[in-house]
């Protein structure tokens, strides 16, 4: 499976930089999917949780409470507000 960039990163530090296959976000008009060469998008994040899959064997969790979400081809930058690991 195609992978892309992530970067979840704080105003105090980087939560997460690496690659994964798909992400899960909760956006403020509701939970939506992340694949390699996603169309261009800027998300506003509600509260919820972001699932990370890194791969196959691997899946990270994290539990936000609102940001944002930059969406390139690729790439894909979260700067939440308050964020922290399950």
């Amino acid at each position: 499976m195609k992978t892309f960039s992530l970067s979840i990163i704080t105003p105090e530090e980087t939560i997460f930089s690496g690659t994964a296959q798909t992400l899960v976000l909760p956006s403020v008009c509701g939970q939506m999917e992340v694949l390699a060469e996603h169309a261009p998008a800027f998300i506003m994040l509600g509260k919820g949780s972001i699932i990370v899959h890194v791969d196959d064997a691997n899946t990270k969790s994290y539990e936000v409470e609102n940001g944002y979400a930059q969406i390139k081809r690729n790439a894909v930058k979260i700067l939440p507000e308050n964020v922290a690991q399950k």
